[in-house]
């Protein structure tokens, strides 16, 4: 990231402007950091006037010329100014910063997991980002640390969290920061609900033959749930009337084979009917699959 500094004149008041490259060399796109200037921030015996610009990393032979900065640092950019009454100024730094920063609304939220959002601009400088969560405003539990990259507007983050208990609020916030400083955003919270379960049905040809069950007349339907549940099958008549019907409970997510017997059965078209209750009680979308048995 190329950083560049410069002081100007403007309405009889020495300002200090920054700003940096963002693209690369093949397509460079100058960003202003800076752009109605730092007032009182002049370097006036300067010459020429320029506000030295340095970091937490500055590229040497022992971290690969900035690549690989020492104790984990982001290299956040700073610039030097002096400020004071003549004969009696010190010197200054002003460091790039975030700002807006936002804690958004979650997604994706299951029975026992979420997806956190949050938004950040970054301020023209590399920042770390991530969620701290929990029971109340006190949180007790972090996301790891992402990177966004450099940039001057807003840039969305995200992070999923898991092995959330039913029924529990989760409060979060969106956090950034530097080399200097944290930049938490506001407190949000939300509901961990009891979600109904999802079952599946493998493949099965639409026509069954009798005759290729054998003797057992049994038939093997390969299921799957995503949570704990007991899954019921039907087969219904033309009416609608339960012919056959059996019940299995599963104490696992996962694949599993349910047997329905076809014994002194007649041929016809039938509907498979397939439903999950969780040990909530939260029932799933019913699984209708039309089906013809013949001999």
């Amino acid at each position: 990231m190329s950083y560049i500094s410069w002081q100007e004149q403007v309405g009889g008041s020495l300002l200090t402007f920054v700003g940096h490259f963002e693209g690369g060399a093949a397509a460079p796109i100058f960003r202003f950091d800076t752009p109605s200037g730092i007032a009182r921030s002049a370097l006036a015996d300067a010459k020429p006037q320029r506000a030295p610009i340095s970091s937490t990393c500055t590229a040497n032979p022992t971290n690969q010329d900035g690549a690989a900065c020492q104790g984990g640092a982001l290299g956040t950019p700073f610039f030097l100014f002096t400020a004071g009454a003549p004969g009696t100024q010190k010197l200054f730094a002003e460091a790039f910063a975030a700002v807006n920063m936002e804690t958004l609304d979650p997604t994706s939220i299951t029975s026992s997991s979420a997806t956190l959002n949050g938004a950040v601009n970054p301020g023209g400088a590399s920042v770390r980002v991530h969620f701290d969560f929990g029971p109340t405003p006190a949180y007790g539990s972090s996301t790891p640390d992402t990177r966004p990259g450099a940039a001057v507007f807003s840039t969305p983050f995200d992070a999923g969290i898991a092995d959330l208990a039913q029924h529990s609020t989760v409060h979060y916030r969106a956090v950034a920061a530097s080399d200097f400083a944290t930049f938490p955003g506001p407190d949000a919270s939300f509901l961990i609900a009891n979600q109904p379960p999802t079952v599946t049905l493998g493949q099965l040809d639409p026509v069954i033959r009798l005759r290729a069950l054998g003797r057992s007349r049994n038939l093997a339907l390969t299921l799957d749930v995503d949570e704990p549940a007991t899954v019921t099958v039907q087969l219904l008549g033309s009416r609608g009337r339960v012919v056959r019907q059996t019940t299995v409970s599963q104490g696992t997510a996962g694949t599993f084979t349910a047997t329905l017997s076809l014994k002194n059965f007649r041929p016809a078209r039938y509907t498979l009917h397939i439903v999950a209750t969780d040990t909530e009680g939260a029932t799933s979308n019913s699984l209708d699959v039309p089906v013809r048995i013949r001999q």
